[in-house]
């Protein structure tokens, strides 16, 4: 056999592993990861961690500013989850998880869990799952 026979059989088991392999499936659809929200809620997750370094310093009085403070930026944190979660044609509804994560970083020492990088994470799955359903599925 030449050298070109086996080029093109090299290339003929190559295009039949590529439209036998559902990973590079061009019907499937894609979700991306959402790397602006996960360091919005990472940022605001390693916040909460400053908390206790503060309180130390200033020998509690820090307190009541900081748990203040600390509710306001949740609550920001959880209408920009939603807002995302709700304009991002999201097939899920993530209210539950973001409201859960909200409760969760209320609670006064419920900041030393990082609730909404876990909530991002968690709905970026779910998304990735649902949309490898069929359509009859979803709805």
């Amino acid at each position: 056999m030449s050298e070109i026979d086996w080029k093109n059989k090299l290339r003929k088991i190559r295009e039949t592993a590529k439209k036998a392999s559902p990973e590079d499936s061009e019907d499937e659809p894609k979700v991306k990861f959402p790397w602006f929200i996960f360091f919005i809620a990472l940022i605001n997750d390693l916040l909460d961690y400053l908390d206790p370094i503060l309180h130390a310093v200033t020998g509690g009085i820090w307190l009541a500013i900081s748990e203040t403070i600390g509710n306001v930026i949740d609550a920001a944190t959880f209408g920009i989850l939603w807002f995302w979660s709700y304009f991002s044609k999201s097939k899920s509804d993530p209210l539950t998880k973001y409201l859960t994560a909200l409760v969760i970083e209320l609670i006064p020492f419920g900041d030393f869990v990082p609730s909404w990088t876990a909530v991002v994470i968690a709905h970026y799955l779910k998304e990735k799952s649902l949309a490898k359903m069929p359509i009859s599925a979803t709805t």
